[in-house]
């Protein structure tokens, strides 16, 4: 079976799963392959936070970023 991300952020941002644009965030349920996965969240204006997350069959996952005006873009 399959596994799942739930992929949210403060502020809203685009998120790269894996080198491919998915979508803005909030995304729940996104459904990858058990394994490695690198996330990055970003924002225009804020730069750009990135997470690895190892998920398992049938395991949920939650991965959260949350930017703040200290934050600068790359």
């Amino acid at each position: 079976g399959g596994a799942f991300l739930n992929l949210n952020s403060i502020p809203i941002s685009n998120v790269v799963l894996d080198g491919r644009p998915v979508g803005s965030t909030p995304l729940m349920g996104l459904s990858v392959k058990p394994g490695t996965h690198t996330v990055t969240f970003v924002h225009p204006e804020l730069g750009r936070k990135t997470s690895v997350v190892t998920t398992e069959a049938g395991q949920r996952q939650a991965v959260f970023a949350r930017f703040s005006k200290g934050d600068s873009a790359e």
